[in-house]
């Protein structure tokens, strides 16, 4: 015969963090809205800011696809740079 027998031991559930809360998928940050102001060299914009300030923004892969040149006057969604408030990357295009 055998001694007790410990109590069985329940085996923790797998951990799947959702798409939305994982710290591997990055978080899309919010668009702000801008007009172009001057197209510059090598695919960057001057865009002016629904707040009056003026950056430096380059077009995203995504809206890049079907991309055709920008003109000044033109509408825009940016999504401003983490760490460079100053710079930004154009996802919308708006015409």
């Amino acid at each position: 015969m055998r001694g007790p027998t410990a109590p069985p031991t329940e085996r923790p559930q797998p951990i799947t963090p959702s798409l939305v809360q994982s710290r591997f998928v990055p978080q899309r940050l919010p668009l702000v809205t801008g007009v172009v102001v001057e197209p510059l060299p090598n695919g960057v914009y001057r865009v002016e800011l629904e707040n009056g300030a003026k950056i430096l923004a380059h077009v995203a892969d995504r809206a890049g696809t079907h991309f055709t040149r920008l003109l000044a006057g033109d509408k825009v969604g940016i999504e401003l740079a983490s760490g460079d408030r100053s710079r930004g990357r154009i996802r919308e295009i708006w015409r």
